[in-house]
């Protein structure tokens, strides 16, 4: 399924933003976590978030310290409720958005 998830990000994507959807995976600790719920969640936060991902040295060193696995895991907990690619990606854009925002968080309303 990750082959798969991998040629269709490519068809509708093109080859850059599949590439940098790889690397994701190959350039950091993540290597094992090349699955199509990791893929897919990836992918929708890099198009989702183009201000982060076109900061690729950074978006790369993000992805080196988040724990793919961990995620998933988490994600197939909740499997009842929400599909694993909508819950990875809801997990590590909570993670992300401590790394990659460069302005403070809003607060949010009591």
């Amino acid at each position: 399924m990750a082959t798969a998830a991998m040629e269709a990000i490519l068809k509708q994507y093109g080859y850059d933003h599949a590439k940098l959807v790889l690397m994701c995976f190959t350039k950091t600790r993540n290597k094992r976590e090349l699955i199509a719920p990791s893929i897919w969640a990836v992918s929708d936060l890099a198009r989702a978030h183009p201000a982060w991902s076109n900061r690729t040295t950074d978006w790369i060193a993000a992805f080196d310290k988040v724990d793919l696995g961990q995620l998933h895991a988490l994600a197939k907990r909740d499997r009842k409720v929400t599909k694993q690619r909508a819950a990875i990606a809801t997990l590590l854009f909570g993670f992300l958005s401590t790394k990659m925002d460069t302005q403070p968080a809003a607060r949010m309303a009591a």
